[in-house]
């Protein structure tokens, strides 16, 4: 079903960031009635830190939740660069 694939590709992201429930993350996925994917995210590295977001479509679910961790810790890696030049 539309509903378990969508949930699979959440838990799929979750297990490549190998995180739990202690983890600073959320994702919501979809399956639109043309059978397109679209996947909201945001992680944060630490509980009191900013969060990033990512959202992003896929016409079909192979590779979704790779793709959406890669931009998150993409993200992540540019607020980093950022907060040093900030401090310097």
């Amino acid at each position: 079903s539309s509903v378990s694939r969508c949930t699979n590709i959440e838990r799929k992201a979750l297990n490549l960031l190998q995180g739990g429930c202690q983890m600073p993350f959320g994702m919501h996925c979809t399956q639109d009635d043309n059978g397109n994917y679209h996947a909201w995210a945001a992680l944060a590295e630490n509980w009191d830190s900013p969060l990033v977001r990512v959202n992003m479509s896929s016409s079909t679910s192979a590779g979704l939740a790779e793709r959406v961790v890669e931009a998150l810790h993409n993200k992540l890696n540019e607020l980093k660069r950022q907060s040093v030049k900030v401090a310097a």
